[in-house]
């Protein structure tokens, strides 16, 4: 009794124990997550500034950039206005000398009745227009002359620069030059109407609108040529005595300006990956140096207090007629005013609930400023990541430790419970057992009181008669047990019996037939085991071959590759050879033979015939090495390009063979792509216009060069007699040639051609990664 008190007691203690435990770990738990709480809380206190402050240099920096990147534009763009200004000021002070002839030779001005204005023909490169007098005077002629020879200058400002659309020069003589020529003088108004030296794009650039001389740049106007909006950058020509002559001026297009600005992904690619977060969630926008809005965002007007009538925008985004000191709120309309008084700076802007920062910087060249608008969010959203961050963290700790608790618990428990069990329960069975063995004493002990004499005891006597009844009960349940028992045992021999006694025919026809089907079935397997382990045989076999045939392909194309470059190089080297030993020896033997020509007196005819043979023997000898050396590696592929390269081999070619027209086209080439590539496309054109010289018998060629990032595709067509494809295998190494120029560098070939309806090539060159940025 007194054991079983211990033992409750000790159990009440072990359960006031568990309880403290647990609200010992409850109470940890609350402490870790407020002290998580309060951490979370002193970061943002301490980190938000400063995430904030480089979010605002981020943002600076990027706009900057931005600015700097489109401010170069224009720079270059008013430079090239000035280098045309001094040329045409240049070519006009020596007039006596660039004034006898055009700088095109073919050059001829007739009057147009419609206006009276004098012009070239449309097929000029160049628009010439005079419209100061109803003749041309010598002196205008002469004028006319000389400034022709700015053609080349005001060509190249044009194709240099995509976003020039055109360049041109007005003078006070009232006469231009416009480049490229539209042949616009045909819906001109006469002078009296219209006089181009009245435009805006010539005012700005008098003495009395532009004292100092210098660049200016016309406010944004709508192109009639459609090339939307357009702005111009205007030098005036002045002569070495400081009279002022005209202006030169260049058409600059912001079609690419407003869709980069409107088009925030547009950016620097180094910025955009060091601040994506900020970069997928701000827009950019572009004002005046009067504050009207050059671009912005139609979606955001709204949000800033802009309610323009969307009907008459012309073109989304370029709302021109409004700026920021138009908006209903008071706070963007003082933004508008500081973005007219400041170069740049950072605003904080709070709008619909949503926080806003804003930072804007300025365009040297136009005075415009350019701004970038970012929700204040997403500059802190770093904050809000790291606390995520945190917070997830402190949920996984606080699990482990809620883990770790509780299997530390549990073992406290069994622990506990083995400790109670050693200390009472054992004492407590090793009584039972003790009391059970005497128990089964006394019972012996009384089963054998038959032997002694019977007391006159009723009780004790009725007792033991219960027991012997029992014990009969007993004995009866064992014999029939071993009844049954035996019964079960002859059940099983007669079963074993019945087992050895013969089987029905029927039957034994059955199992044969089951035993020959299982037969056939399994030399089956073996059969179909045997197929498998050929058929792996045959598996790796091919795949071995094919591994092998790929080595080797891959070999041939290599050693091919390696005997291209070779063959290259030899050519390269001979033809610097012919142009420095040959060349220079012919130039002496030329300059030797003509000397001694000019020494003969005149008297000896024969003589001096036969020197003069000779020079021009040795002049048709260097033109045929120069040729040849041409011919071998042309000297314009390595320092100007394809681009030119095929423009001089097509002229050549069409001076020596009238009969072929080659018509070429250069689409998207602003930079050239790598030598190797421009090396391989011109012997593909070089063996193709072989080819059709040769074998076509082709009149007409059309030739075109297209930059399709990422790739440059080629392709040459011909009207000639054509050939059957499935035969140009047996005499096509020309063919062969140009495809394992291409597939040396990755490319693709095809060729498309059918007899009598000519032959169209076209090659497929990747250039990702390879571009060496070298302009054209």
């Amino acid at each position: 009794m007194l054991n079983w008190m211990r033992l409750k007691k000790s159990f009440k203690l072990l359960i006031a124990a568990l309880l403290s435990f647990i609200l010992l770990i409850i109470f940890i738990l609350y402490g870790a997550k407020w002290l998580t709480a309060e951490l979370e809380n002193l970061y943002t206190s301490k980190n938000e500034t400063y995430m904030k402050k480089q979010a605002d240099t981020f943002l600076s920096r990027l706009t900057y950039e931005q600015m700097m990147r489109d401010e170069s534009i224009f720079q270059k763009i008013a430079l090239s206005s000035s280098l045309i200004s001094k040329q045409a000021g240049f070519f006009l002070d020596h007039m006596d000398t660039y004034g006898k002839t055009p700088f095109n030779s073919n050059e001829k001005l007739t009057v147009y009745p419609p206006n009276g204005i004098f012009s070239n023909d449309s097929f000029e490169t160049t628009m010439v227009m005079y419209w100061g007098a109803s003749a041309i005077s010598p002196k205008i002629r002469k004028k006319l002359n000389a400034v022709s020879h700015t053609d080349p200058l005001i060509m190249e400002v044009q194709k240099k620069n995509p976003e020039v659309v055109s360049a041109y020069i007005v003078t006070e003589s009232g006469f231009g030059r416009y480049y490229p020529n539209d042949h616009a003088v045909e819906s001109l108004l006469s002078p009296k109407e219209y006089d181009m030296r009245n435009a805006n794009s010539y005012n700005i650039s008098r003495p009395e609108n532009n004292a100092a001389r210098k660049t200016v740049w016309t406010n944004i106007h709508r192109n009639d040529a459609g090339h939307g909006l357009v702005i111009t950058a205007t030098t005036p020509i002045y002569s070495n005595a400081g009279r002022y002559i005209g202006a030169a001026c260049v058409d600059v297009t912001l079609n690419t300006l407003l869709n980069n600005i409107l088009d925030h992904k547009k950016l620097t690619p180094s910025l955009a990956k060091r601040g994506r977060v900020l970069t997928n969630n701000f827009f950019s926008f572009l004002v005046d140096d009067t504050g009207k809005l050059i671009a912005f965002p139609l979606e955001y007007l709204e949000k800033f207090g802009l309610e323009p009538d969307m009907d008459k925008l012309e073109n989304a985004g370029v709302v021109l007629e409004y700026g920021l000191s138009d908006s209903s709120d008071p706070r963007v309309r003082e933004i508008g005013q500081r973005m007219i008084k400041k170069d740049h700076d950072v605003i904080s802007l709070s709008l619909n609930g949503t926080s806003y920062v804003i930072l804007f910087h300025s365009m040297a060249s136009t005075g415009w400023r350019m701004g970038v608008v970012i929700p204040e969010s997403a500059a802190l959203a770093s904050v809000g990541k790291i606390l995520d961050t945190m917070n997830s963290e402190t949920k996984k700790m606080i699990t482990r430790f809620v883990s770790i608790i509780f299997l530390l618990l549990l073992l406290l428990i069994i622990i506990t419970v083995a400790i109670l069990f050693r200390r009472f329960m054992e004492p407590l069975a090793s009584k039972f057992k003790d009391e059970y063995l005497m128990a089964e004493y006394l019972m012996e002990d009384y089963l054998m009181e038959d032997t002694l004499p019977i007391k006159e005891d009723s009780s004790i006597k009725d007792h033991h008669h219960h027991l012997l009844l029992k014990i009969d009960e007993l004995s009866m349940r064992a014999e029939q047990l071993t009844m049954n028992k035996n019964t079960l045992a002859m059940d099983d021999d007669l079963a074993m019996d019945d087992d050895l006694e013969p089987s029905d025919p029927s039957v034994d026809i059955i199992e044969e037939e089951t035993g020959v089907l299982s037969g056939s079935y399994n030399k089956m397997v073996e059969a179909l085991k045997k197929v498998n382990e050929l058929e792996k045989e045959h598996s790796v076999e091919l795949q071995k071959e094919i591994a092998e045939r790929k080595q080797i392909e891959k070999e041939i194309r290599h050693l091919s590759s390696r005997l291209i470059t070779i063959g290259e190089e030899g050519k390269k080297e001979l033809a610097q050879d012919l142009h420095d030993e040959f060349g220079q020896t012919l130039a002496a033997l030329h300059m030797g033979a003509e000397t001694l020509h000019n020494s003969i007196p005149e008297e000896y005819e024969e003589q001096r015939k036969s020197i003069g043979d000779l020079v021009t023997l040795i002049e048709q000898l260097g033109d045929k090495i120069r040729s040849i050396s041409s011919d071998l590696r042309p000297d314009l592929l390595d320092d100007l390009g394809l681009v030119p390269t095929l423009e001089w081999y097509i002229k050549e070619f069409t001076e020596q063979r009238e009969d072929i027209q080659i018509d070429f086209q250069a689409i998207g080439f602003r930079k050239r792509i790598a030598p190797d590539l421009e090396l391989v496309l011109y012997r593909v054109f070089q063996e193709s216009v072989n080819n059709i010289v040769k074998h076509a018998k082709a009149e007409k060629v059309d030739v075109t060069l297209t930059y399709n990032h990422p790739n440059v595709i080629f392709v040459i067509t011909d009207d000639g007699v054509g050939f059957d494809e499935q035969t140009r295998g047996r005499d096509g190494i020309g063919l062969l040639g140009m495809r394992e120029r291409i597939v040396a560098v990755k490319g693709t070939i095809e060729f498309r051609s059918e007899k009598g309806k000519g032959t169209t090539i076209r090659a497929e060159l990747p250039v990702e990664n390879r571009n060496l940025n070298i302009e054209d």
